[in-house]
Formats: C-alpha cells, sequence, structure tokens
C-alpha cells in the first residue's frame, strides 16, 4: 500500500504531467488553427490524449483562440526577426582572388611561354609569318614594342594578337584597353580591330578601350583616325581630343579631356561616375584581393573617384571609405564592406 505522502507525491507528479499535456495541447491546437485546420485540432488532440492515457483539459474556444492568435503573433514575430537577421548575415562575394594572377602569357600556336619582364621588343625576322597572343593578368600592365617599331602599353586584363612581322597592312586584334603610339607610314596603314570595329592610321597616338560586354572607345590625342566597320565601310572620322563610342554602327562623339582618359599608362586609376561595385571589383581585381560586404543598396551608388595603383592598397581602402562613408577594412588578403 502507497502512503499518503506516496500518493501526495504521485497527483503531484500526474498534474505536472497533466500541465505540460495542456501546454502541449494548446500549442498544438494553435498550430493547425494557424494552418487553417482548425475542425482536425480536436481530433488530433482527442488521439493524442486517448493513446497517453492523460484526461483532456477541455477549454473555452474563445480563450483557446485569444491564446492561439497570441501565439500565432509571436510566432511571425520571431520569424520575422529570424528573416532580418539573415539579410543582415548575407554577405556577398563581390571578388574572388585568383590562384594565378601575376604570369603575363605570349602564346603563339601550341606553345606558351611566361613573360618575366615589365616589357618586351618584337624583332621582325625572316621566319614564316605567325600570329602570337599577349595574355596581361589583372595585376599588371605591359609595354610592348611591335615588328614595325610602334609601341604599345598594354592595360590590366588584356589580350592583344599580332603577327611576328607585319605585311601590307599592320593590323592587331585588341580585347581591352591599350594606347598605341604608331609609326608613320602612309604605305602601310595600321588597324586595331576591336569587336566589330576597325580603327585605322597612319601614324598618330591614341587609347582603345574595348569590353565585350561594353561598346568600343577610341579617344585620340594627335593626329586623326578612320573608324570602320569590317566590311572597310568608313563611320566616322576621329581628330585629337575626341572619343567616339561605336554601339550597332552608331558612333557617338564628344570632346574629352585625354589626360584623364590615358593616366592608367602612369598607374592612375580614374572612376567618373562608376558604382561603388565596380570600383570595388576594379581594386579587388588590381591587387589580388577578395572583396567581402552585405547586400546593401550601397553597391548600387555612383562616384567620381581617382587613386594610384602603384600604391599600397591601404591608401585606396581609406580615400574609398571617407567619400563612400562605408566601414572598408582590409584582413588577411580580404577587403570587407560593411
Amino acid at each position: 500500500m502507497k502512503s499518503t505522502e506516496d500518493k501526495k507525491d504521485f497527483h503531484d507528479g500526474l498534474m505536472d504531467d497533466e500541465a505540460q499535456m495542456e501546454m502541449r495541447q494548446l500549442i498544438t491546437e494553435a498550430l493547425l488553427i494557424g494552418k487553417g485546420r482548425k475542425d482536425n485540432a480536436e481530433k488530433e488532440w482527442d488521439r493524442f490524449a486517448l493513446k497517453s492515457g492523460i484526461r483532456k483539459q477541455r477549454f473555452d474556444m474563445k480563450y483557446l483562440l485569444r491564446i492561439a492568435a497570441c501565439i500565432a503573433v509571436l510566432l511571425i514575430s520571431l520569424a520575422g526577426m529570424w528573416l532580418f537577421q539573415a539579410q543582415q548575415d548575407k554577405k556577398l562575394v563581390v571578388y574572388a582572388a585568383k590562384a594565378e594572377s601575376d604570369k603575363i602569357v605570349i602564346t603563339s600556336g601550341n606553345t606558351s611561354i611566361v613573360v618575366k619582364k615589365d616589357s618586351i621588343e618584337i624583332n621582325q625576322g625572316n621566319k614564316p609569318v605567325e600570329w602570337q597572343t599577349i595574355t596581361v593578368p589583372p595585376t599588371k600592365d605591359f609595354h610592348l614594342h611591335l615588328p614595325d617599331g610602334s609601341k604599345v602599353w598594354l592595360n590590366a586584363n588584356a589580350v592583344m594578337s599580332y603577327p611576328t612581322r607585319f605585311g601590307n597592312i599592320r593590323e592587331v586584334k585588341l580585347e581591352g584597353e591599350a594606347y598605341f603610339d604608331v609609326v608613320s607610314d602612309p604605305s602601310h596603314p595600321f588597324v586595331v580591330t576591336t569587336g566589330d570595329i576597325a580603327t585605322r592610321v597612319v601614324g598618330t597616338e591614341f587609347n582603345v578601350k574595348y569590353v565585350k560586354s561594353d561598346v568600343p572607345c577610341i579617344t585620340l590625342v594627335s593626329g586623326r583616325v578612320d573608324i570602320n566597320d569590317l566590311a572597310g565601310n568608313k563611320l566616322a572620322e576621329l581628330y585629337p581630343n575626341e572619343s567616339a563610342e561605336v554601339n550597332s554602327g552608331v558612333v557617338s562623339k564628344q570632346e574629352v579631356y585625354v589626360e584623364d582618359k590615358i593616366c592608367w599608362r602612369e598607374g592612375i586609376e580614374m572612376f567618373e561616375n562608376d558604382t561603388l561595385e565596380d570600383i570595388l571589383i576594379r581594386i579587388g581585381s588590381w591587387y589580388n584581393m577578395s572583396v567581402v560586404c552585405h547586400d546593401i543598396p550601397e553597391l548600387n551608388c555612383r562616384y567620381h573617384f581617382i587613386y594610384d595603383r602603384r600604391s599600397d592598397v591601404q591608401d585606396a581602402v581609406k580615400m574609398l571609405s571617407e567619400i563612400s562613408k562605408l566601414k572598408i577594412n582590409i584582413e588577411k588578403n580580404t577587403i570587407f564592406v560593411d
């Protein structure tokens, strides 16, 4: 026989169990009501209570609905807080550092060589003419002397193909940005092919910028150039201090301050109304540093910004942080934007 005290302990334990089950009942019914399953809530609880051998506690339905509404509001609030926190914690990799980022490569047929200098000179020989392609990494620029003595400065990420010996037409093919100082030779025009246009000159200095996702842009420093399509049809003439963009055969010209267009040769990186995201990508690629930030609307804000890429990355990051009013710092090999 159990003592009175033992029965009391057992009864108290049972009451505790019942209290817990009543709470579970509330939550179960509230959740089912919240999901539009009010009719099934009672049946679900009856089945569970019968299986557990515990007396079902009855509640006034209005009281129950009030409790359910409170729980639903609480759950919605918690879900909102979780989503807000998740959005705050969401990080974007704006730019990822490259494993191989500092090699200048010249390819000829199936042969590739790594150039360890910052400039080379192509000597015109008696060997059969073959085309070579030079690829400049995102962390460097490069200076090249062509077989006719013309000089080319290749910006970071530029790819240019050229023959080892020129014929009647001195032609090169460019993707990226380059500055040309062409030796005058009226009987052998110099042609730079970019996308679906050809910039034709005799002797002059000019800058060409062509990225596949954008339209070609030609800026003339001295002399004169003709802008043609690939069939040789003239689209426009360009004179000093003029810049032209060519979009689907339509040429848009404007007068420019050419030093702003060619200052990259001296290591000056200039941005004119560029988005913060574009600026961060260019800084990350030049210094080969990953750029990570929150998914923030400020990435689409546009800035006029200039920095010397020959200087330490800390200088560029400090200036960008000041003008953007954002916290930008460097940890190890990563630029973080908060």
